[in-house]
């Protein structure tokens, strides 16, 4: 059975990284995910709406960073900045609109991970173990209602700009987010037309190259967000309560994700009651796509005729193939049916016949260089006992080849009986 890739998205609604127990809110919500986390396996989650600086996300008892480590996930995040008009009036520097993606140890990594626009994180995923052959891109949007340093259509521009960069390594991306927008009319509870950024929306989900991960059935089409005390699903006249999250797969990432999950976070773990209050106004969905199989098919490599790292047999490989019949032979086969198997077969033999030549004369070389050392050892006698300095001998035992000279040279000044003794010893042994 093939494995399965899990991608999670929870638009957590101003959950703070540093979720200690004095923020009861934010403690609720750290607890619920990191069991959802362990009990669904997701591979890579995105927190929307997280809160807080850099420091809170690194606090040690109760940082995000120090919790999802205990359960064996990374993070990675970017922090919320300020730049909408809402946010600009809260404070002159927000921290309110942060994304935090988590990513499992035991699966895959995050090479790395870049702020693409306001309320944009993209991420590169790469697999690890039982699914390393996953090679993808995720970005998370955070739909902006008002305009400021950004927009919804600057950021709909830059995540696909992003997301169809044809200089990355992975030809495509996977678009997760809570867009605040819908595509269709069927989406909205009151059937209001759509607006201009509706339209934005919609625009960016039926590009070509592009398509909107519709659910597993029998799940619905819209997905209602509750309102905090309220445990049904409700909208109301404008539509309030319907803000769809989702995912847009592009490029190659089209027709492999399905949405698989999708439920609500509250904060009691007993039966659902009328009294129960949600966490978040937001659904928990999650987003799944098999894990591809590498599958080795046809037929073993040969084995290469040429030793690997045997530089002569190369180099008159090459020569022959060069300046021999080979090349002629490869140039009278062009054309025909079996072209290129019959010049295989010719550089082949060739490389053999290079191979069996170069065994050959390494097989003859050992004796040839036996007289050698013979003829130099008789030399060495006859000087020896004439009374001449191996020093005044010039040429013959002392030839380049012979390394000799080297002998006579270390020991110059050890005597001429010694400098010769050194020498027969060398040649005897040789």
């Amino acid at each position: 059975m093939a494995g399965m890739f899990h991608v999670a998205l929870w638009n957590a609604r101003e959950f703070h990284a540093d979720a200690h127990p004095s923020r009861e809110a934010s403690r609720k919500k750290m607890l619920w995910i990191l069991r959802r986390l362990q009990d669904e396996d997701v591979d890579v989650c995105f927190l929307l709406e997280v809160m807080g600086s850099h420091e809170a996300f690194i606090a040690e008892a109760h940082g995000l960073r120090a919790l999802a480590a205990k359960i064996g996930y990374y993070v990675r995040w970017m922090v919320g900045e300020g730049g909408s008009q809402r946010e600009q009036l809260q404070s002159s520097e927000s921290l309110t609109n942060g994304i935090a993606v988590l990513v499992k140890r035991a699966t895959c990594t995050i090479e790395r991970h870049v702020r693409i626009e306001e309320r944009v994180l993209g991420v590169w995923i790469r697999g690890r173990n039982a699914k390393e052959q996953i090679r993808m891109r995720i970005a998370a949007v955070h739909g902006l209602h008002h305009d400021g340093t950004s927009s919804f259509s600057k950021q709909l521009q830059a995540t696909y700009a992003w997301a169809a960069d044809a200089s990355q390594e992975s030809k495509g991306c996977l678009v997760v987010g809570d867009f605040n927008y819908v595509a269709d009319v069927a989406w909205r509870s009151s059937g209001a037309e759509l607006d201009a950024k509706d339209k934005l929306f919609k625009d960016f989900i039926t590009q070509p190259g592009a398509e909107y991960v519709l659910p597993v059935e029998p799940r619905p089409m819209v997905v209602w967000t509750r309102r905090g005390g309220t445990a049904g699903e409700v909208s109301d006249a404008e539509g309030g309560g319907s803000m769809l999250d989702g995912a847009v797969a592009i490029g190659c990432e089209c027709a492999t994700w399905r949405r698989t999950i999708v439920d609500f976070a509250f904060d009691s773990d007993g039966p659902l009651v009328a009294s129960a209050k949600p966490l978040s106004d937001h659904a928990w969905l999650t987003f799944s796509r098999e894990v591809p199989e590498t599958i080795l098919k046809g037929e073993r490599r040969p084995l290469s005729a040429l030793p690997r790292g045997d530089e002569r047999i190369k180099d008159g490989y090459r020569d022959r193939v060069r300046d021999g019949d080979v090349h002629e032979e490869i140039l009278r086969a062009r054309g025909t049916v079996h072209a290129v198997a019959s010049a295989v077969q010719a550089l082949r033999r060739a490389a053999e016949q290079v191979a069996a030549e170069v065994r050959a004369r390494r097989q003859e070389r050992p004796l040839e260089m036996a007289h050698r050392w013979r003829r130099w050892l008789q030399e060495a006698y006859a000087a020896r006992h004439r009374g001449i300095s191996p020093h005044d001998v010039q040429g013959g035992l002392f030839n380049h080849h012979s390394r000799l000279w080297k002998i006579r040279a270390r020991y110059e000044s050890a005597g001429d009986d010694v400098c010769w003794a050194k020498i027969i010893r060398r040649c005897r042994r040789c």
